[in-house]
């Protein structure tokens, strides 16, 4: 398992905005995230890369961040971020294979938390062949 350290969430609701003749375009905030991102990741490199199935874990810290936040919301915007840094070829399903959110009291920004998804299915219940 890697734990990768990111800055606190964006909400998925902020990622786009409409702009009048351009359409759907990332946001200002977005941007800003984004930008923060890059450079959180630059002091963390090399950053690894995965080339099989993973499971993704989110500690996300609830400083600066809204009550109201679901923890979905979370999501969409990491994994963006960690195709676009190369440490996952995709965030389809083929690639990660399952993920959670975690709030942590206290703590500001994320960790995440990525790992082969065959270790994780390893190390806990395997529910594969379960009918739900």
């Amino acid at each position: 398992m890697v734990k990768i350290e990111f800055p606190r969430p964006i909400s998925t609701n902020s990622l786009y905005a409409n702009v009048r003749g351009k359409g759907r375009v990332k946001s200002k905030d977005y941007n800003t995230w984004i930008w923060h991102v890059t450079a959180k990741l630059q002091k963390q490199k090399p950053l690894p890369k995965f080339t099989e199935p993973v499971r993704i874990t989110l500690a996300v810290g609830t400083v600066g961040v809204s009550p109201n936040m679901d923890g979905d919301n979370c999501v969409k915007a990491v994994f963006d971020q960690l195709v676009a840094h190369g440490v996952i070829p995709d965030d389809n399903r083929k690639w990660v294979r399952g993920h959670g959110v975690e709030w942590v009291e206290g703590k500001e920004g994320m960790t995440v938390h990525v790992q082969p998804a065959d270790a994780f299915y390893s190390e806990t219940v395997d529910l594969r062949g379960q009918i739900w």
